[in-house]
């Protein structure tokens, strides 16, 4: 949503949130897109209200609440809510709801081959399912990356040139249910998904 002002309304506030979310799905509007930007940012968010109020001894999230990292189970099911609430969003009122979050590298070590990295959501690994399991789209915003010179002096070098990556690839989460099964050029201002939807 946008403010009088023209700029896009920010929320602090956990409670807000939900509310803002839900007066979405109630209301009559002319939104035809919701962006949470960001689900990193959010996950920020529970967490620091769940230590917020814990006891001095219990200011980690391992140590928060029933102790052994328990309290990651609430901040999964504040997730829960926010995906509900697109769900509803997508269902009753058409609207397609976008989640962006940042990007972290997992250490993969498969019984069946070669440890390898992997991009990841920069999430608990009990929260990324949410974002990732049952959607239409996981797509990851990359620059072309070229490795230049000779062996032990190699440099990355980029066009500059983005690509959103939306098929399977070992090294990453992407995914999609449009069809797509090549790479799209992101330009700015422009919707890469237009074709598809």
């Amino acid at each position: 949503q946008k403010g009088s002002d023209g700029n896009f309304i920010r929320v602090w506030d956990e409670a807000e949130l939900f509310d803002r979310l839900m007066a979405l799905v109630r209301e009559d509007h002319p939104y035809k897109t919701v962006i949470i930007d960001s689900v990193t940012g959010l996950e920020d968010l529970f967490v620091s209200n769940i230590l917020a109020v814990q006891p001095d001894k219990q200011k980690t999230m391992n140590a928060a609440g029933k102790g052994y990292a328990s309290e990651w189970d609430t901040v999964r099911a504040k997730h829960g809510r926010v995906r509900k609430a697109a769900e509803l969003l997508a269902e009753r009122k058409g609207i397609h709801v976008i989640f962006i979050a940042h990007l972290d590298v997992d250490r993969i070590e498969l019984p069946d081959s070669d440890p390898f990295s992997k991009y990841a959501l920069q999430l608990n690994k009990k929260t990324s399912p949410i974002y990732i399991n049952n959607v239409d789209v996981v797509a990851f915003l990359r620059q072309e990356t070229f490795v230049v010179g000779d062996e032990g002096h190699k440099k990355a070098k980029t066009s500059g040139d983005r690509l959103v990556v939306v098929t399977m690839t070992p090294s990453g989460i992407s995914k999609n249910r449009l069809g797509i099964t090549q790479d799209l050029p992101f330009v700015l201002g422009e919707n890469p998904f237009a074709d598809y939807l």
